[in-house]
């Protein structure tokens, strides 16, 4: 079977465009942040592995003020998500706009992590 490029054309010079804008100091800032509020750290490793089942961000979310929400424990792909789109709702709710906010494919799928890393970082100035 072939492989075939992730991207190629418009779609490989957008994402390229998105990975050159991502910093990697931006990402240690929004760790630290996160295990300051959570007082849990963030693994190290890839910044989206960490991140994709949403348990940190449902804990900093409720850290942060969004109140109680339910968090899925399983390892099943669609809770997961799950717990992505509460993370993504209680902000929402905390009056953080939709042009700040990433989509549950940004994280989980890995889309658009610079839109994730924005974001964090948008939470981060609002919630210091």
């Amino acid at each position: 079977m072939a492989t075939r490029p992730k991207g190629y054309g418009l779609t490989a010079e957008v994402q390229a465009k998105r990975d050159s804008k991502y910093s990697q100091d931006d990402e240690n800032m929004v760790r630290q942040w996160i295990a300051a509020k959570t007082g849990q750290s963030v693994p190290s490793g890839s910044f989206q592995d960490a991140l994709k089942d949403g348990v940190i961000l449902c804990n900093l979310a409720m850290k942060i003020g969004a109140g109680s929400i339910r968090i899925n424990t399983s390892k099943m792909a669609f809770k997961q998500m799950e717990n992505i789109g509460n993370f993504i709702a209680a902000i929402e709710r905390m009056g953080i706009a939709d042009t700040d906010r990433f989509t549950t494919a940004d994280l989980y799928d890995g889309a658009n992590m610079l839109q994730v890393l924005q974001c964090l970082i948008t939470l981060k100035t609002r919630f210091p």
